[in-house]
């Protein structure tokens, strides 16, 4: 969403929302190890080659328990472009303070 000259406050519900806001900018410069290839240069860098969450993983009783709010996939399945910035300011519920990024 291209939130042009609007300002972020007033985006969320206070009383039940908390704002996530993650910005990044990528190399100028990637080479991806191609095993056991040498280094390649590319244009892009791969949306599996960052990848991010918003939410919990948690391990109990032998077994994985993955709850994602936010997931990098959902506003990029292609690729990043070299030297440029990304972004994404989403809502999130109250208690999604207490999750973890990563």
């Amino acid at each position: 969403t291209n939130m042009g000259s609007c300002t972020v406050g007033g985006l969320c519900n206070e009383q039940t929302q908390d704002l996530f806001n993650l910005e990044f900018r990528t190399p100028a410069e990637y080479q991806e190890l191609l095993h056991p290839f040498p280094a390649m240069p590319r244009a892009m860098i791969n949306d599996n080659q960052i990848y991010w969450n918003f939410g919990y993983t948690e391990y109990e009783d032998n077994v994985w328990e993955r709850q994602y709010l936010l997931e990098g996939s959902d506003y990029n399945n292609r690729g990043y472009d070299l030297d440029s910035s990304f972004g994404v300011i989403e809502c999130v519920p109250k208690a999604g303070c207490d999750l973890s990024f990563n």
